[in-house]
């Protein structure tokens, strides 16, 4: 699978680690993982991103994860952090506006301390 969840519960938190393209069927289990995660660990904060050195494929869903941000699967409290290497996915900076505007907290970083500090999570 090309989705792998670190869960660091001390901080009510997953990482959701991409490693290459994911298909429909991953995606839609990977995001009923995080459902459960949330329902049974009380996971507060998302940080989203490609492992170090991935080449994602243009036809990688990372912004389909942007339907998680406005549909009732997870509660808008719920930050999501999209970590992203610098000029992969210009476009992710629009799901930012397209997620406040449906009351989501999403914000797209090219750092991981910057993520986390977003998160309000300290180093990890």
């Amino acid at each position: 699978m090309s989705i792998e969840f670190a869960v660091h519960k001390n901080v009510k938190l997953v990482e959701v680690r991409l490693s290459d393209y994911i298909s429909s069927d991953e995606f839609l289990e990977g995001r009923k993982t995080l459902k459960e995660l949330h329902l049974q660990l009380g996971i507060r904060k998302v940080l989203v991103g490609a492992m170090p050195g991935t080449k994602l494929s243009r036809k990688t869903p990372l912004v389909v994860l942007y339907r998680e941000f406005h549909d009732d699967r997870l509660p808008l409290s719920i930050p999501f952090a999209v970590l992203i290497e610098k000029g992969i996915y210009p476009f992710l900076e629009y799901v930012e506006s397209i997620a406040h505007h449906q009351g989501r907290a999403v914000k797209v970083f090219h750092a991981r301390e910057d993520a986390l500090a977003w998160l309000e999570v300290p180093q990890l």
